[in-house]
């Protein structure tokens, strides 16, 4: 059984489009700081700007948030940070605010400087090399120049933009890491999320997916082979995947023959998300398997819900981007 992943970058990233691999997935931890901004209902509600500002206006964060929200159309979404980096100064910097098309710029601080930026309607400003991913349900890409492979952490804007609506958001610093921009885009909150080309409702909410380990829940998937039961096989998947590729593959996957494990192992972080290896051994060979007796996957594994699920996977992996 011969099936694509949505990243499969070896070792590093160097292209954004995807490629080929034998696997059992179709096309294709927890955060290490946390500063969640109050929600809009938790503070008074503000004015909104008559005009928008050039050169921006500093106020505190929830404060930024609610005078968006106040000013854009109700109908458009505004995703907001429930991850940030630690340091950043108690005031933000609003900017680009309109109603007509809908814009915000809201940069947050560190030391009076950008460090990092969440946008609608502007134009992501990163270049060069790049991934390919997905936020809020939606295709995204990660952009950076490619020098910061001779110096990561170096200085260079790093863009992660996506649409909605035929609208551009981007969450973006010149200073942070990509990996940090990842980890700031895979967890903004989900209210107004774009509808999943995918819909689908879990019937089996924790059979596969781990409260407690990553590793467990890649386990769990191995072991859900051959046990002719789909909905077990697709606890194992965030719904952003499910969404995006839609609930048929864990059809083939409930059918494989069962399976040993050989190892899983938690290989490293990445944006507040882990990648599990695994490697496993049928029962006997699969028709049409590559791999003969034999199976290998890295599985990005993050938080949903409260539980452990697998965002990607594939024989190839990508390292933290620069």
């Amino acid at each position: 059984m011969k099936r694509a992943s949505s990243l499969a970058l070896a070792a590093l990233l160097v292209a954004c489009a995807p490629a080929a691999l034998s696997s059992p997935l179709p096309t294709a931890p927890a955060p290490t700081s946390s500063i969640a901004p109050p929600s809009p209902t938790e503070i008074a509600s503000l004015s909104p700007s008559p005009t928008p500002r050039a050169t921006g206006e500093r106020l505190a964060a929830a404060a930024a948030w609610t005078r968006v929200r106040a000013t854009i159309p109700a109908a458009v979404a505004m995703p907001m940070p429930t991850w940030l980096p630690d340091g950043l100064d108690a005031v933000v910097e609003l900017r680009d605010l309109r109603a007509d098309p809908p814009s915000y710029t809201i940069d947050y601080l560190k030391s009076g400087e950008t460090a990092l930026r969440f946008s609608l309607g502007g134009t992501p400003l990163g270049g060069g090399s790049g991934v390919g991913t997905r936020v809020r349900g939606a295709s995204a890409e990660l952009r950076f120049p490619s020098d910061l492979f001779n110096t990561p952490g170096g200085p260079g804007w790093r863009s992660l933009s996506w649409q909605e609506s035929g609208r551009t958001y981007a969450v973006e610093s010149k200073i942070l890491t990509g990996e940090d921009v990842l980890h700031a885009g895979w967890f903004l909150d989900r209210a107004g999320s774009p509808a999943p080309k995918y819909p689908y409702t879990r019937v089996r909410v924790g059979a596969c997916a781990s409260a407690t380990a990553p590793e467990d829940t890649a386990r769990a998937f191995v072991l859900a082979f051959g046990r002719h039961d789909p909905d077990l096989v697709l606890d194992c998947f965030a719904m952003d995947y499910i969404g995006a590729f839609g609930p048929g593959f864990a059809a083939g996957d409930a059918e494989l023959p069962t399976a040993t494990i050989d190892r899983v192992a938690p290989m490293g972080p990445i944006g507040g998300r882990v990648y599990v290896a695994a490697s496993w051994t049928f029962d006997r060979e699969p028709i049409g398997w590559v791999q003969g007796q034999h199976g290998f996957q890295f599985f990005m594994v993050g938080l949903e819900d409260g539980r452990y699920r697998i965002f990607e996977g594939g024989t190839g992996a990508y390292g933290p981007p620069p």
